[in-house]
């Protein structure tokens, strides 16, 4: 009986992979169309590795001049084979923010704060999105549209 439910979870995880790829290849979603050409530069890099994959985490923290008392955010970036992601998340913001995310000073994507206070940017190579090769050194930031500054931090 488990032998049967795996070979069904895993029929319809590639599936679901599949009918990801084929949408995604025409139309990224949730992704400003403006992103920076800076970003595929650089080389890999990452904190936890393997011969593979690489996986990097960073808090993102209020900076003096915040304009959102509680807010608090993080960064991922991985890697695995030929395919790269980099993820951003802001939380404890009014719902309805406008935000910009950087990446090392270059607008990367916009974003609207859901109804819990949280926006998010999940860029993926494979679905054809610009990611870029490293994160080494690299700065990131989230701020409103007006330019007031909500979270940062640096790989």
């Amino acid at each position: 009986m488990s032998m049967r439910i795996h070979s069904f979870r895993t029929l319809a995880a590639v599936a679901a992979v599949t009918l990801l790829a084929a949408c995604s290849e025409t139309s990224p979603v949730g992704v400003d169309a403006s992103v920076d050409a800076a970003l595929a530069s650089g080389s890999g890099s990452g904190s936890t590795s393997t011969s593979t994959a690489t996986k990097t985490e960073i808090s993102l923290s209020r900076p003096a001049n915040a304009v959102f008392a509680s807010a608090k955010g993080k960064a991922k970036f991985a890697t695995k084979a030929s395919e790269r992601e980099l993820q951003i998340e802001v939380e404890n913001i009014p719902a309805g923010t406008a935000v910009v995310f950087l990446f090392d000073g270059a607008t990367i994507g916009t974003g609207t704060a859901t109804a819990l206070g949280a926006a998010r940017l999940n860029l993926n190579s494979k679905l054809g999105q610009t990611v870029p090769m490293s994160v080494t050194g690299k700065s990131i930031a989230v701020m409103t549209a007006a330019g007031g500054a909500i979270v940062a931090g640096s790989f």
